[in-house]
């Protein structure tokens, strides 16, 4: 006979608690603080985490998001390489899409894109910006102007950059 090393009320006790969270996510109305939502790729690598302070859900598969961020990772799924802040957003789970007529700020390795009225679909991995886009680079002019692999290229040709 297996011995428990927790007593078996409050496994139980611990189940339906679970149970009931799980419930009360699914129900209209109900607001949500302090959540993460990874996505992974087929090998279980994380993709993304969508990031926010609160949300309320919505009819249709709907969220309303309050401090709405998402960081995209690099291939080994732990260095950020991309990372989407909003003051506040719909997102529809089922479709993965996000929508708002906020700011919105995207901020990468080598640049920064701001604007107002986004949309993002995930599963597209489109990201619009319909009012008032900027784009700022960083760096040097030559680093912006080099291709990914030029360096490699001209070493391997016997060239320097």
């Amino acid at each position: 006979m297996k011995q428990f090393n927790q007593p078996l009320p409050t496994i139980c006790f611990l189940l339906c608690t679970g149970m009931l969270i799980v419930a009360s996510v699914a129900q209209e109305g109900v607001e949500l603080g302090g959540f993460r939502l990874p996505d992974y790729d087929a090998n279980g690598v994380k993709k993304s985490e969508l990031i926010g302070k609160s949300a309320i859900l919505k009819q249709g598969g709907k969220v309303d998001i309050q401090d709405f961020k998402i960081d995209f990772y690099e291939a080994d799924g732990e260095t950020v390489k991309m990372t989407v802040t909003a003051p506040q957003c719909t997102y529809v789970r089922h479709g993965q899409i996000a929508k708002s007529p906020s700011s919105v700020r995207i901020e990468g390795a080598n640049m920064v894109v701001t604007g107002k009225d986004f949309a993002w679909d995930g599963k597209r991995e489109l990201f619009k910006i319909f009012s008032n886009s900027k784009v700022v680079f960083k760096g040097t002019r030559s680093d912006l102007l080099k291709f990914p692999d030029e360096e490699t290229a001209l070493q391997s040709q016997g060239a320097t950059p």
